[in-house]
């Protein structure tokens, strides 16, 4: 159906968007509801994080394809953005799931605990990345690990999962899953709120 992927990556993001712009235009036509701006931006940065995590994995697999050393410091700059935005769809996530009453959002999340964790273990070591090359991981952060285990693999791609230390990542896992959720439960919710069902107070 879709010539480039970027089209099909956007399909997935669209439902949450059209549910942005469903309660954007509810509130400004009926202004005594309840206020429910923040639910509005909130679909609005997730239609974005889905997008984002979708086009930076495409990216990330094109590159690690390639030999050259741009393509190197490609993979790289994706695998950040894929981390980096995968973090955001879940924090989002967990925000719409207390502003709405639609059970899947929470459902969703516990499906998916262990990785929404790896997610932002992940994530942790790609941002801090110069401190753990000095001092490795502070048990503040999680199980202490050593800056020489850090050094060991600082990214390193292997069949589908990325490892930092001695720590392995699914990337493969993650993204599917949030595809998944792009796919399944945002439909649901765009129905849900051109339906009526809104907030956590229920039918309006």
């Amino acid at each position: 159906m879709y010539t480039n992927p970027v089209e099909a990556f956007w399909s997935d993001s669209e439902p949450w968007l059209e549910s942005a712009a469903l309660l954007g235009v509810g509130m400004r036509l009926s202004p005594s509801k309840t206020d429910m701006w923040a639910a509005h931006f909130h679909l609005l940065v997730i239609s974005r994080a889905q997008f984002a995590t979708q086009l930076a994995y495409d990216r990330f697999l094109t590159a690690c394809n390639g030999s050259s050393l741009p393509e190197i410091a490609c993979g790289y700059l994706e695998l950040h953005s894929f981390l980096v935005s995968a973090h955001l769809f879940w924090r989002t996530l967990q925000k719409l799931a207390n502003d709405f009453v639609l059970p899947d959002l929470g459902q969703s999340l516990q499906q998916h605990a262990t990785l929404v964790e790896q997610t932002k273990r992940a994530r942790d070591h790609i941002e801090h990345m110069t401190e753990r090359i000095e001092s490795g991981r502070g048990q503040k952060f999680g199980s202490p690990m050593d800056a020489r285990t850090f050094r060991h693999a600082m990214g390193k791609y292997e069949r589908g999962s990325v490892i930092f230390g001695n720590e392995t990542f699914d990337l493969q896992a993650i993204h599917a899953a949030i595809r998944t959720i792009g796919q399944t439960v945002a439909p649901k919710l765009r129905v849900a709120i051109d339906s009526g069902f809104t907030i956590k107070f229920g039918p309006t």
